[in-house]
């Protein structure tokens, strides 16, 4: 059995901490049956989240260096005066781009090279996680979490890493205490009955994503047809239960 420290009942009196009184006290709380073991993924498991996260820090990086390209632009005034960032037509104007000093120059190509880098990067981070799933024991379920609006296989994967076997959690008040998006009383507001989402032991990670995911869900307009299109491509092999939560969840968006 594993469990954790942070979960282990204490005595405010016990001041002395050897390892004899940590082994003695372990057994009586073991005895008692208030320990509660910890999921422990398997090597494999714990693989592929090393992967995961290895290319969710590559997005924190590619959007860090993106900002520092921005922030030299806006010190030289200039500005992007298109649609959308990022998007090729601004890729082409960024390269077409001559800063007036010299040692400016260098420096935005710096930035550009650092860009290009970091995309690269996600590119091959994600074909890995591609090679990966065809072999990994959790792809139906990842396969299951892309008929939903909005789950794409890099979130699906990511999701599946984090919290592994959804089955260890007995109903979704349960999951949403792991990730520690419960409401939890703030100590700021304890005297107005106040309440905050979130706990100092929330799941940061799978937080995010389920965060992000409910911003798609929750969305109100109707998807547009390329997605709808994509959507019903990968309902095509689904089980029947993953197409009725999945047209479920559609028919109202759809509808309006």
């Amino acid at each position: 059995m594993v469990v954790s420290a942070s979960m282990t009942p204490r005595n405010a009196a016990d001041r002395i901490k050897t390892d004899r009184r940590d082994a003695m006290k372990l057994a009586r709380l073991a005895r008692a049956g208030e320990l509660e073991p910890i999921y422990v993924p398997d090597e494999k498991d714990e693989a592929m989240r090393d992967l995961v996260r290895a290319r969710e820090d590559a997005v924190c990086m590619q959007r860090q260096a993106r900002q520092r390209l921005q922030a030299l632009l806006l010190r030289n005034e200039i500005r992007y005066v298109g649609k959308s960032a990022w998007s090729q037509a601004h890729r082409r104007w960024i390269s077409e781009l001559k800063l007036p000093s010299p040692a400016q120059q260098i420096a935005f190509e710096e930035y550009v090279q650092a860009v290009h880098e970091a995309g690269e990067r996600l590119e091959r981070l994600a074909r890995a996680i591609g090679a990966e799933l065809e072999h990994w024991r959790w792809r139906p379920v990842v396969e299951a979490l892309q008929a939903l609006r909005g789950v794409q296989s890099i979130h699906a994967v990511r999701i599946v890493a984090e919290l592994g076997d959804f089955q260890r959690f007995e109903s979704p008040r349960k999951l949403m205490g792991y990730l520690g998006l419960r409401p939890a009383a703030s100590p700021r507001l304890d005297h107005q009955g106040g309440q905050q989402l979130g706990t100092p032991s929330t799941h940061r990670s799978g937080a995010r994503l389920y965060a992000s995911g409910a911003r798609v869900l929750g969305d109100r307009a109707p998807p547009k047809r390329a997605l709808q299109a994509r959507l019903r491509r990968r309902l095509e092999g689904a089980a029947a239960p993953v197409r009725t939560l999945s047209q479920a969840r559609s028919a109202p968006l759809a509808a309006q």
